[in-house]
């Protein structure tokens, strides 16, 4: 497994992000990962962020983490949502132009606001062809764009989560026209201290079937 530290332009501010993919591989499918509120100290380091990196990337997915504008060494300023949604634009045309990537689909998985801000992205854009969030925030953050969505959606929440009842995915589920799957982890608030591999292993498993690595082994 190869991991780089990698930059990438989101409208004029460069952004830093974390690449993996694995030596021997002509291409695979890229999966963009988008962490949580920028303003409540989310950053690509974050636990759920890292577990899902570890999860795709160890499938033989393309897997870039990356940090909004305005977190850690990324330019620019958090940007109210707006800016954002730039970014994950960003990020999904950053991916596709890599030579790892090439020639292969692209999916999205985000937790909480990562979730939200990337789905609403991925909704507007037809090479995404499978998204995963973990605990989207639906207490706080409207989701009526997801009405008639017709790509695969995967959902992992906590039976203790504040910002992601079951009650409110249960409504949230009948908004996509398309597949959808969802997992209510035992014990889980919204921050998975000790849950984030669990959340992480349901999303990448699920994501195999919609969108598989699609790895090309280089013949030697």
């Amino acid at each position: 497994m190869e991991i780089e530290r990698v930059s990438f332009l989101s409208d004029t501010y460069r952004l830093e992000g974390r690449l993996a993919f694995t030596q021997g591989h002509t291409s695979a499918s890229g999966i963009v990962i988008c962490h949580p509120h920028p303003q409540y100290g989310g950053s690509m380091d974050n636990n759920v962020v890292h577990a899902l990196f570890e999860g795709f990337s160890s499938r033989g997915y393309v897997a870039l983490a990356f940090n909004f504008r305005g977190v850690g060494m990324s330019e620019g300023a958090y940007g109210d949502g707006t800016g954002e949604h730039t970014d994950v634009i960003a990020a999904l045309n950053f991916l596709e132009r890599l030579p790892q990537v090439k020639g292969q689909g692209l999916g999205l998985s985000g937790y909480s606001f990562g979730a939200w801000v990337g789905l609403k992205a991925c909704v507007e854009d037809l090479r995404v062809k499978c998204v995963g969030m973990v605990s989207p925030p639906i207490g706080m953050l409207a989701f009526d764009f997801l009405e008639g969505y017709e790509t695969p959606v995967i959902i992992v929440s906590g039976d203790e989560d504040q910002f992601c009842m079951s009650k409110d995915v249960e409504q949230l589920l009948q908004l996509p026209s398309g597949p959808k799957e969802w997992k209510v982890i035992t014990g889980a608030d919204h921050f998975y201290f000790t849950k984030a591999r669990e959340a992480s292993e349901y999303i990448c498993q699920r994501f195999v079937h919609y969108l598989p690595p699609g790895n090309i082994r280089i013949q030697t």
